[in-house]
């Protein structure tokens, strides 16, 4: 989310300071709740809908999916046990019945496994929507040497975000802009960016539409509450801005100093900042006062769990900080290096951290251990989903880069671009990317369309689909590496 900068003009204070070539930080973090009204009265009440696995048992002899529905009550943007009112069920058939392939072309039928043999590639067209019953299943196999492709009938799609392919497709939002830094609400709805030495502007739409707020300062960081609903600004060289409303009007807040980064809790209430040269600033209702934390160091990136008590933050050319009592107490991690940007899951367990001119490091145990993943670039932005399973990283003047595997491999994306900063909603199948002097990115959940699109994999590559209705597949299971097109 982060973007490192050159920044003539911009006020530094006494202390250490960066290479000319490197710039300040923005991090905006993503963190768990719900969406509220933007004009600061109640928002109707949600109807929330939560799709799991249905074991086999009393309501599905064999096993299927169980769909739950009711009134989000409490306004959290989560369906909680005590909201559900309505349960159904698309219960899997007996199972499929698998039989061995070596043609060129298949007409699949339903609930019908299909094993490729030989070293011919093989096509199986899936069955006509009108011939399909909600539950039915198909699935393929690759037994052989050679490729398989699942092809669609006109109308027909299959929903791609399961199978890892996240941050395929990416589309241009508004126009040319001085892009720093974005930030998403948890359901991806609710969106804000900052624009150096412009305005900051916000959408309601998913990015379709924006609308410029403020004014024109040297904005370079930008972070959300999970409902879209509280913002935080900073100014390097300036001070602190919050909003309550959304984006709609704007508060300046503590004193001017070098803010490099900024990042909040899921209710917007416990937020830090850090100011490079300085200290790190801990607020704990919403910004209107603030606590110096730790000592003076090269703050460069901060990040914090969704219910705001592990905080993480990085010296550029120091260590990994953390912390597990809000921000009073920090322990050292890791060793020294040109820390340059950072992301957590929402329980703050599993965290994620770039290096300019270095890799990207992962942990699953809070920061106490680290692993190195990917390949040695000049990493400037991390994103983590609520569990920190999806993960998409930028590197400046390059690509996009997205994980689906705890970042343990990563997927280059898109071509290169001046990358300022990416985000993403809490379940990682919506991400927003910013470039200075460019425009604004989006991509969405990946699907397939119609006759032109498919899946193939190849040999001990394999899928399992259901049938959802309305021309609609679902993977249930996979094994191998898929392509979807």
């Amino acid at each position: 989310m982060d973007r490192l900068r050159p920044t003539p003009g911009v006020r530094r204070p006494a202390g250490p300071t960066l290479p000319r070539w490197i710039a300040l930080v923005s991090l905006s973090v993503l963190a768990l709740a719900g969406c509220g009204g933007s004009d600061g009265a109640p928002a109707e009440l949600k109807t929330l809908s939560r799709v799991s696995v249905e074991p086999a048992g009393e309501h599905c002899a064999t096993g299927g999916t169980r769909i739950e529905s009711g009134l989000d009550a409490d306004r959290d943007n989560q369906l909680d046990a005590s909201e559900v009112s309505t349960t159904d069920y698309v219960c899997r058939n007996a199972g499929v019945s698998w039989v061995d392939v070596a043609a060129s072309a298949v007409q699949a039928e339903a609930n019908t496994g299909y094993r490729t043999s030989g070293s011919a590639d093989v096509t199986i067209t899936l069955p006509p929507s009108a011939e399909l019953r909600e539950g039915d299943l198909v699935s393929v196999a690759g037994a052989g040497t050679g490729t398989w492709t699942i092809a669609q009938n006109d109308g027909q799609t299959i929903y791609g975000g399961g199978l890892g392919h996240i941050g395929v497709s990416w589309t241009a939002k508004d126009t040319n802009r001085s892009w720093q830094s974005v930030t998403s609400s948890a359901d991806g709805q609710r969106l804000a960016a900052v624009e150096y030495g412009g305005q900051i502007y916000t959408s309601v739409d998913a990015g379709e539409t924006w609308t410029p707020r403020e004014t024109a300062r040297l904005w370079y960081a930008i972070t959300s509450s999970a409902d879209g609903s509280k913002l935080l600004a900073a100014v390097p060289g300036g001070q602190l801005h919050t909003s309550d409303d959304g984006g709609v009007t704007w508060t300046a807040r503590e004193s001017a100093r070098s803010w490099y980064s900024v990042a909040s809790s899921a209710d917007g209430n416990t937020l830090i900042a850090a100011a490079g040269g300085e200290q790190i600033y801990t607020s704990t209702d919403a910004g209107v006062t603030w606590t110096a934390r730790d000592a003076n160091r090269l703050w460069f990136a901060v990040t914090v769990s969704a219910d705001g008590t592990h905080m993480v933050a990085s010296e550029y050319g120091g260590q990994v900080y953390t912390s597990i009592d809000a921000g009073v107490t920090w322990i050292p991690r890791e060793t020294n290096r040109a820390w340059a940007s950072l992301a957590t899951s929402a329980d703050g367990s599993k965290l994620v951290a770039a290096v300019f001119g270095g890799q990207i490091y992962t942990s699953a145990d809070a920061g106490v251990t680290w692993f190195a993943q990917a390949s040695v670039g000049n990493w400037i932005g991390v994103s983590a989903s609520a569990d920190g399973r999806r993960l998409a990283a930028i590197q400046a003047g390059g690509q996009i880069y997205t994980s689906d595997d705890w970042g343990a491999t990563w997927i280059p994306r898109f071509t290169d671009h001046n990358w300022s900063s990416i985000d993403m909603s809490a379940d990682g199948r919506q991400m927003m990317a910013v470039e200075h002097g460019g425009q604004i990115y989006k991509s969405s959940p990946f699907s397939t369309t119609g006759t032109g699109g498919g899946v193939q994999g190849g040999p001990f590559d394999a899928i399992e689909l259901q049938y959802q209705g309305n021309g609609v597949f679902m993977p249930l299971s996979h094994e191998g590496q898929l392509t979807v097109f």
